[in-house]
């Protein structure tokens, strides 16, 4: 394996020193050994559920929605964990 490409959305609490550290524990004696891990950040979206707008929350924030002022929201994305590519020699 040359390379794994993970997609971590930022409301999954991950923190990308700790992702690395266990990937080189984890991937000896394994064919990861020598692969490099890629981490690809996506940033949280939320839709208002009054106006249906569509925005980033600020981190630590509450999540009010920059159009309407509405308090809250559903999560489009920012809670993913995903492998999006293994690159293979």
């Amino acid at each position: 394996l040359n390379s794994i490409t993970l997609v971590v959305g930022d409301l999954t609490g991950y923190v990308p020193d700790s992702m690395h550290f266990y990937f080189d524990v984890l991937s000896k004696g394994t064919a990861a050994e020598r692969a490099t891990l890629i981490i690809k950040r996506r940033p949280a979206q939320v839709r208002c559920r009054v106006c249906q707008s569509e925005f980033g929350p600020e981190a630590g924030a509450l999540w009010i929605c920059p159009v309407c002022e509405a308090v809250g929201g559903d999560v489009i994305s920012g809670k993913e964990l995903l492998v999006e590519s293994i690159e293979i020699e």
